[in-house]
């Protein structure tokens, strides 16, 4: 994956300007893809969770988790929207576990 984004970092303006006018779902279904999925998966983990930014991190799983819907993958899907189901819970309910993933 981080080949596959370093690559396509390196490409993107020149792809970008040849299929500018296209409405190939195909196509928006790649550039979607290495847009903001693939930089999302390579974060999430490495920079967002290890760096303690809670929020961001649900937000990036929220992301990651539609992605995963779209493309009907269900074992991926149910498990992601499975965490997001119980920090909506934990916080609605003040649980003291939040105060473990936010400052620790």
């Amino acid at each position: 994956m981080y080949i596959a984004h370093g690559g396509w970092k390196l490409i993107r303006k020149e792809v970008a300007d040849l299929f500018k006018n296209t409405k190939n779902p195909g196509f928006c279904s790649i550039i979607d893809l290495l847009d903001n999925f693939v930089p999302a998966a390579l974060e999430v983990y490495t920079i967002i969770f290890k760096n303690q930014y809670f929020d961001e991190y649900v937000n990036t799983i929220f992301r990651l988790w539609m992605y995963m819907s779209k493309c009907n993958r269900k074992n991926y899907n149910k498990i992601m929207l499975a965490f997001i189901s119980d920090v909506m819970n934990w916080k609605h309910i003040h649980h003291p576990i939040l105060n473990l993933f936010k400052f620790n």
